[in-house]
């Protein structure tokens, strides 16, 4: 706690130039109250609609687990008796964890999409879906529930830091194991989470991303990745996700020229294909989900270009899209047929 507390005080009171200090101008439809009154070890966790005005709250990006798993989740059906109240006996572990980390930091509201959708509700969960890019770029953090491959399992692990005194007079050292390099955590199926299309745009479009890895937490903003070894290793990112560098989450004020602004529209087409790059190595449970769970970065993404989105590519640069290439050696077909 005391480590996301200091990333968290370092990047949203002035330090970090290129990190956003706006309050939150959007506030999802409806959120979790966590009614923490100052206490995070309070259990109460109401469903509250969304009104007007914007206030600060945090999202969670999870897994769900496999299909045909069961989930807490918010339907027509049990949606009043949340709004009552929701026993934490029946909120999953990782649920339960990332309420109290959010609790601990004095957030009040958090973002759960199986409690914040209404599920089994194909109209919600259109409308909803339309909201991911505002859901997460507004967030103050999301958290990241990488280590935990379903609702089940949980966030909170022992950490890796261990210290220990040899001798009187010495000080505490904390020694660290790193178990994974640079670009791992989006490249590596270690973290389930990381292999998940829904999950791409959740970390692109959040402007602070605490990553629970199991033994250890990660961090990454528009200024900074970094981890509890502090050791300058630690990236969850790729290069469409790279947040330091990427002036399609933070762009520049004032209106640019026109040579540059073509030049910034080149910029764009080259970043959409790097997201879609990635995006095409990235795993759905529901393949209806593909364009959706895309959407989000389109949507975002919107106002750089000079085209409408069209299911995956773009009027502007639809010829360049459109184009393909082969790595493997083609393979040479039989001279016979094999079959009547």
């Amino acid at each position: 706690f005391e480590q996301a507390q200091s990333w968290l005080q370092e990047c949203a009171t002035g330090s970090h130039e290129a990190c956003d200090q706006s309050p939150p101008s959007y506030r999802p439809t409806r959120l979790l109250d966590l009614a923490s009154n100052g206490s995070p070890l309070r259990k109460e966790t109401y469903l509250a609609h969304g009104e007007s005005d914007g206030f600060t709250y945090a999202a969670l990006s999870h897994c769900w687990g496999v299909a045909g798993s069961k989930h807490l989740k918010t339907t027509r059906v049990t949606m009043s008796s949340w709004k009552r109240g929701i026993p934490w006996t029946l909120i999953p572990r990782t649920f339960q964890d990332a309420i109290l980390f959010t609790r601990r930091l004095g957030i009040r509201w958090l973002w759960i999409d199986s409690l914040c959708i209404i599920q089994e509700d194909e109209n919600d969960w259109r409308a909803e879906a339309a909201c991911m890019a505002e859901v997460y770029s507004q967030a103050y953090f999301t958290i990241a529930a990488a280590s935990a491959e379903n609702s089940e399992v949980g966030i909170f692990r022992e950490p890796s830091a261990e210290s220990q005194n040899n001798a009187s007079g010495c000080q505490d050292l904390l020694v660290y194991a790193k178990r994974q390099s640079k670009y791992s955590l989006m490249t590596s199926n270690r973290y389930r989470l990381m292999t998940r299309a829904w999950a791409y745009q959740e970390r692109y479009l959040s402007p602070r991303v605490i990553y629970f890895l199991g033994d250890e937490l990660g961090w990454s903003c528009r200024s900074l990745d970094d981890d509890e070894s502090h050791s300058g290793t630690f990236s969850s990112l790729s290069f469409a996700l790279d947040k330091k560098h990427n002036p399609y989450l933070h762009p520049q004020e004032g209106s640019p020229d026109k040579e540059a602004d073509e030049y910034d529209h080149i910029k764009s087409i080259d970043h959409w294909h790097h997201i879609v790059n990635d995006y095409d190595t990235l795993f759905l449970s529901f393949e209806r989900d593909r364009l959706p769970a895309l959407a989000g970065l389109a949507k975002h993404l919107s106002p750089f270009r000079k085209g409408r989105y069209l299911a995956g590519l773009w009027e502007d640069s639809l010829i360049v899209d459109l184009l393909w290439k082969m790595y493997a050696e083609p393979i040479n077909r039989s001279a016979f047929r094999s079959a009547p």
